[in-house]
């Protein structure tokens, strides 16, 4: 797999003191592709998201959010789109979103533009060694059902099927997303604040703090 140290790539919220919570991020959708065997839908927005914040959450508006329900996954502020795209980091798709009224009591300025920002199929899991218990694969697109209650230990990826990308999902989960290195140099140099860079070893191990990348 190379000697590259792959993290788990969030928004760390809930161990961040002022940051506020989102309760929703919802738009209407449209279908992508759907598989013929299995059924399974990739669906994106097709109009700006509608951020719901949590009234009695965040004194400051930061660079990376998470929300509880509707298009999940790695939500960033306009500053940290420009960066990546001024340091030619290549993701999917970064789509609009707007934080609605009424904001956090605490917080007075006006909030950024944020994006939901989409990876590319990066990786194979290694499933067994990652702990997980899958339930099935479908052969035509791949998609992965695993059997539930089995959280992983750790992530483990697959010899050999790093693409190479920057920040990428897996074939478990689109809404998981991961990152080398890089993105957390570029996140200290640029004092992106909220991010939560997690070594995949540590999988979903919730005793492990992140890492203290501004310090």
């Amino acid at each position: 797999m190379t000697n590259q140290v792959f993290y788990t790539l969030s928004d760390n919220s809930f161990r961040v003191r002022g940051a506020p919570w989102f309760l929703s991020g919802f738009a209407d959708r449209r279908v992508v592709s759907r598989c013929p065997a299995c059924k399974h839908e990739v669906t994106e927005p097709k109009e700006t998201i509608r951020l719901d914040p949590k009234p009695e959450n965040g004194t400051f508006w930061p660079d990376a959010i998470g929300c509880s329900a509707g298009f999940l996954g790695l939500y960033v502020s306009a500053r940290v789109k420009i960066g990546l795209d001024d340091e030619q980091v290549k993701y999917g798709r970064a789509f609009p979103a707007q934080v609605m009224t009424p904001f956090p009591k605490k917080i007075r300025e006006h909030p950024p533009t944020y994006y939901h920002l989409t990876g590319v199929l990066g990786v194979q899991v290694d499933f067994e060694a990652s702990g997980y218990s899958v339930r099935s694969i479908c052969d035509q697109c791949k998609h992965v059902e695993k059997r539930p209650g089995t959280p992983s230990l750790k992530f483990q990826f697959v010899d050999g099927t790093w693409t190479g990308s920057d920040i990428f999902y897996t074939d478990l989960s689109r809404a998981a997303m991961f990152c080398t290195g890089r993105i957390l140099e570029l996140a200290r140099k640029y004092k992106w604040t909220n991010f939560q860079f997690i070594p995949i070893a540590e999988g979903q191990n919730l005793d492990f703090k992140a890492i203290e990348y501004l310090k």
